[in-house]
């Protein structure tokens, strides 16, 4: 499940994440998310990941997360911030990774203050 939505008044890509993630979910979310970013200018955007749903990812799609990732660094935005994984497997999941690529991603607790 996922969600993409630009809201041009607070100059945020919202981008909500959760449960597991097959290929051709990954397919429609890359399609949606190539979409949105062309719609605005995202070194003037903060990129803002509702991660809290997201499940423990199985190893074949470790390096489908990793790429996201790069993805979103590659993009450009202003910064990146996202809300932790409730799962605890999940969160240490996504550190790894994280601290793997050296990108750095500021989490926050609740994403409608920004």
């Amino acid at each position: 499940m996922y969600k993409v939505e630009v809201n041009n008044a607070k100059k945020v890509l919202f981008i909500t994440v959760g449960g597991f993630f097959q290929e051709e979910d990954g397919k429609n979310f890359l399609n949606d998310y190539n979409n949105a970013v062309k719609s605005i200018t995202p070194s003037s955007f903060t990129l803002a990941l509702e991660s809290s749903e997201l499940s423990t990812s199985k190893a074949e799609m470790i390096p489908i997360l990793e790429n996201c990732i790069k993805m979103y660094k590659a993009t450009g935005f202003k910064n990146i911030v996202s809300t932790p994984p409730s799962s605890a497997i999940a969160a240490m999941q996504l550190k790894r990774v994280l601290s793997s690529l050296n990108v750095d991603i500021e989490f926050i607790s609740d994403l409608s203050k920004l």
